[in-house]
């Protein structure tokens, strides 16, 4: 499942990622983790790949799968971060980050849309919902920016699925600034099932 926020202050914000086990009575918390959003800018094409992030929490080997992505920004000319970079994601600490003293001079947000490509990779899915009756799906993503569509493969019997399936966009000056996925479960018989929905 994807996610778009809005970041307002890359110096300093962070996103924190909360696992919680819905079985409990009070949503409890069994793992987190965080995005240093300056970490994030000073990596190659401002962009973790998907890969395992520990988690903090109970379990001292827990791991988060996911990868995360910043759009929007111009690449800065110098870093403000001191010292030694973590040896690993999810590893930061608060004493590693210096802020700058400047303002956001070398950092400007673009709300346009400008002209280029954008790579799509839709990696795989995890716990969907069970939609046929052997307790399984036959899950695949329709991809879509204004005329352009793709889709992934099926994957038979499976709410787990892996696709790996790579699409390039083509992206016109001021055309639109979201992209939209839809996740479907495909049917033999009749319409194929909408499963879920993002941008």
């Amino acid at each position: 499942q994807g996610f778009v926020m809005l970041i307002r202050a890359p110096y300093t914000d962070e996103i924190k990622i909360d696992v919680i086990n819905t079985a409990s009575k009070n949503d409890e918390v069994i793992g987190t983790c965080s995005i240093r959003i300056w970490a994030l800018i000073e990596q190659p094409g401002m962009e973790y790949p998907l890969q395992p992030w520990l988690l903090r929490g109970n379990s001292p080997d827990a791991k988060i799968v996911m990868s995360a992505s910043l759009r929007g920004l111009l690449p800065p000319q110098c870093s403000p971060r001191k010292g030694q970079r973590p040896s690993s994601p999810g590893r930061e600490t608060a004493e590693s980050f210096t802020a700058p003293t400047s303002g956001l001079s070398d950092l400007t947000y673009d709300d346009k849309v400008v002209p280029g490509r954008i790579r799509l990779i839709i990696h795989k899915a995890e716990e969907l919902e069970k939609k046929d009756v052997g307790g399984k799906s036959d899950p695949y993503v329709v991809i879509k920016y204004e005329k352009q569509r793709s889709e992934t493969q099926v994957c038979k019997k499976t709410i787990a699925p892996v696709w790996d399936h790579e699409v390039c966009l083509d992206i016109m000056e001021n055309g639109d600034n979201q992209i939209t996925l839809e996740l479907f479960d495909k049917d033999n018989i009749g319409k194929d099932e909408r499963m879920g929905r993002t941008t």
